[in-house]
């Protein structure tokens, strides 16, 4: 494979991890706007476990 092939995969990568990882950030932000007060700090934990999650899982693959 030739470099400039690989680095178009690579950057394909991290523009795709990018965009999950915004969207996700989006969703915590919207999570946390939407739980009533008292909740909203066990749903932001929550919330930002799941984004943590789903960001590794993005980089290893």
């Amino acid at each position: 494979m030739s470099e400039q092939s690989q680095t178009a995969r690579l950057l394909l990568r991290r523009r795709r991890v990018a965009i999950a990882v915004g969207c996700l950030c989006s969703a915590l932000a919207a999570s946390i706007l939407a739980v009533p007060v008292p909740y909203y700090a066990i749903v932001a934990v929550a919330a930002l476990i799941v984004v943590v999650i789903v960001g590794i899982v993005l980089l290893v693959r």
